[in-house]
C-alpha cells in the first residue's frame, strides 16, 4: 500500500522536531525516526492500529512516546492524518 502524510501530519511532525532539537538534536532525529518507522508499517498491515474515535480513521500507538498516529486505509493508500500527543482532546471539541 501506498503511504501518504497530510500536510497537517508533516507540519505536526516538523514541530515535534523543533521542539526537542534545541535542548538534544539526536532526540529530536530519533522520535522523528521512530515516528516514520511506526507509520511505514502501515504499509505492510494497514489495520493494525485500533478503530479511531472518528469514523473511517484508525489509531496507531508510536509505543515509548506519548504520540498517537491517526489515518485511513482509501483503495491502496494509508493516509497518515495527523499526530496526537496522548494528553490531547480527540476529536476536539467543537467551539
Amino acid at each position: 500500500m501506498r503511504l501518504i502524510w497530510s500536510r497537517e501530519a508533516i507540519a505536526i511532525r516538523r514541530a515535534i522536531f523543533d521542539r526537542i532539537s534545541p535542548d538534544d538534536l539526536g532526540a529530536a532525529k530519533r522520535m522523528v525516526k521512530r515516528l516514520r518507522d511506526r507509520a511505514n508499517s502501515l504499509q505492510a498491515l494497514p489495520r493494525q492500529g485500533r478503530r479511531g474515535r472518528v469514523p473511517e480513521t484508525f489509531e496507531l500507538v508510536v509505543n515509548q512516546t506519548p504520540y498517537i498516529i491517526v489515518y485511513a486505509i482509501e483503495r491502496q493508500e494509508v493516509r497518515i492524518l495527523t499526530i496526537l500527543h496522548h494528553a490531547q482532546q480527540w476529536p476536539p471539541k467543537e467551539a
